[in-house]
């Protein structure tokens, strides 16, 4: 069971899979949609090329991954489709993400135009140094505890930090402090880096320097 998350760099992955393997797998989106970004992008569409590639079978999330309000995400949670999806995290034994930075610089999709200024405001003041699958974490790797956690429909921080095998692929040395965060947070298990990037994060120690 693998689960996928939404981003720019995870969709050039997909783009290099070999359709000729194919996998008797389940790939389960990891947070609801984003609507202000088009559906390339998105996590249902990455999990549906994914699963076509392979030959697997597909869950996804439809619902926006930020609901209005906290008693809207227990409604959708309370939906049998959506009982049975998260049941399956449980289940995942590898997962494929991408991380968005919001220090040193706000390089972060979701900053730009997801959010609404008070919500990023919230998120700033409680020292987000970035996100993954739509959580937003610290400088240690920790969940930032924000008005957005309660509203967010995607897989509790816990229970992703759990997966046996933690992909993420990243590119720009913009996103080195966020990675070093995630780094030490647990979050990682691999990295896809570019060379640039890898030297950025093993000068901030995050990484163990190539000999």
């Amino acid at each position: 069971t693998l689960g996928v998350a939404w981003g720019g760099t995870v969709r050039r992955v997909i783009q290099y899979l070999n359709p000729c393997r194919k996998i008797p797998a389940s790939f389960v989106a990891l947070h609801g949609s984003i609507p202000c970004y088009g559906a390339d992008l998105n996590p249902e569409a990455l999990v549906g090329r994914m699963a076509m590639a392979f030959g697997g079978r597909q869950h996804v999330l439809e619902h926006p991954g930020l609901q209005p309000a906290i008693q809207d995400v227990a409604n959708v949670l309370a939906e049998p489709a959506l009982v049975k999806l998260f049941s399956l995290y449980e289940a995942i034994t590898i997962s494929v993400a991408s991380v968005g930075s919001f220090r040193p610089e706000l390089t972060s999709r979701l900053a730009q135009n997801y959010l609404t200024p008070g919500e990023l405001h919230d998120l700033l003041v409680a020292g987000v140094v970035g996100d993954l699958v739509l959580r937003f974490f610290d400088a240690e790797g920790q969940e930032c505890e924000t008005p957005l956690k309660d509203r967010t429909l995607a897989i509790p921080f816990a229970q992703y930090r759990r997966i046996p095998f933690k992909l993420v692929v990243a590119s720009g040395v913009m996103k080195a402090h966020t990675l070093q965060a995630a780094l030490a947070g647990g979050l990682v298990d691999a990295l896809v880096v570019d060379e640039a990037l890898a030297r950025a994060v093993a000068q901030l120690g995050g990484l163990a320097p190539a000999s």
